[in-house]
């Protein structure tokens, strides 16, 4: 081989790498885009499936033999006194900004067992308004097992109490009192 025909094979060569390359970028960004796409698709199921979990976990708290009924009446919103006058809140306790170790709120004996819990759950959240909680704070408020269960039930309705503004949402699985 002289070398001219060397130099056209190395450049020839060269080119061919050039476009292979510039495919494989393109297929790169192409599987990336893939790749994003399949991590939101990931993330909304598993939201659904976890939201689900909490609503199974939340019906299968209820009693069998007590039907469990919609409410159709308009929710007022809930201040501290009113909460501590029904029962629903424990102690006048004061909990630090970062410290959730809260003791259990009892159950009343008046209210369905559903209510009871929105209204327990509503208290743990009302004792500082400043202090956003976690799921798993309120179930140990609560006094409730550390299971993942009764943690999607507290997730669940702390979720069904944003939605009907009787709490906010603070930051992704954070949750306050709403302001007043």
């Amino acid at each position: 081989m002289s070398a001219p025909s060397a130099g056209n094979s190395i450049e020839t060569a060269t080119a061919l790498l050039q476009s292979e390359l510039g495919r494989l970028e393109e297929q790169r960004e192409d599987l990336q885009k893939q790749l994003q796409r399949a991590q939101a698709g990931l993330a909304a199921v598993s939201g659904k499936i976890e939201s689900i979990r909490g609503a199974l976990a939340a019906l299968n708290a209820v009693p069998a033999t007590e039907p469990a009924t919609p409410q159709t009446t308009v929710e007022q919103p809930h201040d501290a006194a009113n909460l501590q006058a029904s029962g629903a809140v424990v102690s006048a306790q004061e909990p630090a900004e970062h410290n959730t170790s809260f003791e259990a709120v009892p159950a009343t004996k008046s209210a369905p067992r559903s209510s009871r819990f929105t209204e327990q759950v509503i208290a743990v959240l009302a004792r500082d308004p400043r202090v956003a909680l976690r799921a798993r704070d309120v179930a140990e408020a609560l006094g409730r097992d550390e299971s993942a269960g009764s943690i999607n039930a507290v997730r669940s309705t702390l979720d069904r109490l944003v939605a009907t503004s009787r709490a906010r949402r603070t930051g992704k699985g954070l949750y306050q009192a709403p302001a007043v």
